[in-house]
């Protein structure tokens, strides 16, 4: 019998970032999990009793028999620099030996948790980590050049994908076979490298992310703000036309300095059915606090693809005013990375805002690391 060594590992600097111990932070900047491609579907595998193991092109060369994988995975992660999740798990694999067509390499996997110092919160899904000593059974690691998932009726074809296929046990029984893909050639916002050859595997990724925190913008003081969802037809003209991106985690801020009091109609339109998205706004009066929120009050000049323009008749006192324009996450036009807006003000008299903040988080970033590394040996006899 001889032992190859084989490296899975998540992160860009290979088996050199695995964790030595849980209990200390790795000073490598970690990566976002790897991707989640894919809900319930099955891409031709099965789990019925083959001839003979799906073995690689290379490995066929070879006199020796593929018999079995060991592997450890580790996975941590941090936010804002305080850790959150700590994990160790311990994978064994035998050659699977049902169909998986296209597959250069399937290993019939059992992967027990033996170690955890995670802080309180810490969630990883049990097929990311291999783990089957809980609801999920009969999993199967594989990678192929190309993998077709059929995922509710809607083929998405994958290249160059690592996967995993399992049946999950729920009060219901056993479904399945569901599949995950964890990596692939298309993956966008990735660093990643998989490299397979007859005795190794290196797969790395490493991305930092974010999350939204507090939000920064809006403080409803409050209750007794008003919200209008009523019909409400526009009756201000346009005084300024911008843009915001169309992923909603942007905002403009536009002021208003009023020497007296006075009732203002204010809107928010699409200028161009390429540019179109789905607006929502807010005014935050001198004191710093929410009075007005717009939202689906008449019909955009230009529609999104769904909801309506944000309008209200407001009356404000005397001082400094703020309309905080911002999107609904994903509302634009198929195709549009940026939603195009005109402002719309009417009054007794002429008012005119000017843009104080452009393009400008409405929520606390809050940065997030992290780490997903595993060793282990192919063996033959």
């Amino acid at each position: 019998m001889r032992s190859l060594i084989i490296c899975v590992s998540l992160s860009v600097f290979g088996c050199q970032g695995q964790i030595e111990t849980l209990d200390k932070a790795p000073e490598t900047v970690l990566a976002e999990l790897p991707i989640d491609e894919t809900d319930e579907g099955s891409p031709g595998l099965s789990q019925d009793t083959g001839d003979a193991p799906a073995d690689s092109p290379d490995l066929e060369e070879s006199t020796e028999v593929l018999v079995g994988l060991d592997l450890e995975l580790t996975f941590e992660s941090r936010d804002d620099g305080a850790l959150v999740c700590a994990k160790r798990v311990a994978v064994t694999g035998s050659p699977f030996t049902g169909e998986c067509e296209g597959c250069d390499f399937a290993f019939t996997i059992e992967g027990t948790l033996t170690e955890d110092n995670s802080a309180s919160g810490c969630y990883v899904p049990d097929y990311k980590l291999l783990v089957t000593d809980g609801t999920l059974h009969t999993m199967m690691l594989a990678h192929a050049d190309t993998l077709d998932v059929d995922n509710w009726g809607t083929m998405s074809s994958y290249s160059d994908a690592l996967f995993v296929s399992y049946y999950r046990e729920d009060t219901t029984g056993s479904t399945g076979p569901i599949v995950k893909v964890l990596s692939h050639a298309d993956a966008p916002d990735l660093e990643r490298t998989v490299v397979i050859d007859e005795v190794s595997l290196t797969w790395g990724i490493e991305v930092e992310g974010a999350y939204n925190g507090d939000d920064e913008l809006l403080d409803f003081c409050a209750s007794d703000y008003s919200s209008s969802w009523a019909d409400h037809t526009p009756t201000g003209a346009a005084v300024r036309t911008e843009t915001m991106p169309c992923d909603g985690t942007k905002a403009d801020i536009w002021t208003i300095d009023l020497d007296v009091a006075m009732s203002l109609d204010i809107a928010v339109d699409t200028v161009d059915l390429s540019t179109a998205f789905d607006p929502k706004f807010y005014v935050i009066g001198p004191d710093e606090c929410v009075d007005y929120a717009a939202d689906d009050n008449f019909e955009c000049t230009f529609p999104p693809p769904s909801f309506e323009c944000p309008a209200i008749a407001a009356e404000l006192g005397a001082g400094r005013h703020q309309i905080v324009v911002t999107a609904f996450p994903n509302k634009c036009t198929e195709g549009a990375e940026m939603g195009e807006y005109a402002l719309l003000i009417g009054g007794e008299t002429p008012v005119r805002p000017y843009l104080a903040e452009n393009d400008i988080f409405r929520y606390e970033q809050i940065p997030t690391e992290e780490l997903y590394t595993g060793t282990g040996v192919l063996i033959y006899e």
